[in-house]
């Protein structure tokens, strides 16, 4: 069973970003990257079938620019068997369904995957949109904001639970080939063992170079953006509770926020 693992680079949170005004709304020189949590999960899902079928085998695939081979190298390093980055220097600017139409066309390229994993959500960019348009453009069926899976490949079928609003939970199946958009787990993403990472140090990554002349749709138009006016200004409220409710009432209404 071959297994594809879709991950994304994406900033540490703990860095300070340097606001621009295009996207992706920040500059990139200074910040520390990682792997999308979500895809992480989305990793570990994939690593445990790999253990738990001798024939499995998963293969990590991402578009990015050159820094986003770490993401893959990571990613061998927990066990994946093959990465391949998909070079766009482009690819943090670019929209969902950019992304998913240059990945449907890597896969398309390759022999069958029976199961495609990605992460319900980027952290960085939020718009749950890559996994669902990746699986329509390859016309499979496909599963979101799923929270537990169990892929049965001899009867090339997945049980998935995925989580609904509400906390409502709901069971479907599956038929393979399909994609499952990984919310969470309650198995946590492992650790690089030595082995795997000495392994993965020695591991080549394939490289597929965007060509010229490719045609790569998008229904993406940045119009603009502007970091949010500054307000120093202070007001202090009585230390009397009733006075204080009629301050903050006079206040309110002066600024024309009460309805």
């Amino acid at each position: 069973m071959r297994i594809l693992v879709c991950v994304k680079q994406v900033p540490a949170p703990e860095n300070r970003f340097p606001f621009q005004e295009k996207p992706p709304g920040y500059t990139d020189q200074g910040l520390t990257f990682r792997i999308n949590a979500y895809d992480e999960y989305a990793l570990e899902e994939a690593l445990l079938l790999q253990e738990r079928f001798p024939q499995a085998s998963v293969t990590a695939v991402s578009v990015g620019p050159e820094r986003a081979e770490a993401a893959l190298r990571r990613a061998l390093e927990t066990g994946a068997r093959e990465g391949v980055l998909l070079l766009d220097p482009q690819a943090p600017t670019r929209d969902a369904l950019a992304i998913a139409s240059q990945l449907a066309s890597w896969v398309a390229s390759q022999p069958p995957f029976e199961l495609i994993l990605t992460g319900m959500m980027a952290e960085d960019d939020q718009r749950c949109q890559t996994g669902p348009l990746l699986a329509s453009l390859l016309g499979i069926p496909y599963a979101a904001a799923v929270v537990r899976m169990e892929v049965e490949p001899h009867r090339g079928q997945a049980l998935v639970e995925t989580e609904r609003e509400g906390g409502l939970k709901e069971t479907v199946h599956l038929p393979l080939p399909a994609l499952l958009a990984v919310q969470a787990s309650s198995r946590p993403p492992r650790y690089p063992s030595l082995s795997n990472k000495l392994r993965a140090r020695r591991q080549p990554i394939g490289r597929v170079l965007l060509s010229a002349d490719q045609d790569i749709p998008s229904h993406f138009e940045f119009l603009d953006s502007a970091l949010p006016e500054s307000i120093r200004s202070t007001v202090y409220l009585s230390p009397v509770p009733e006075e204080a409710a009629q301050q903050l009432v006079d206040l309110l209404a002066r600024r024309q926020l009460l309805a």
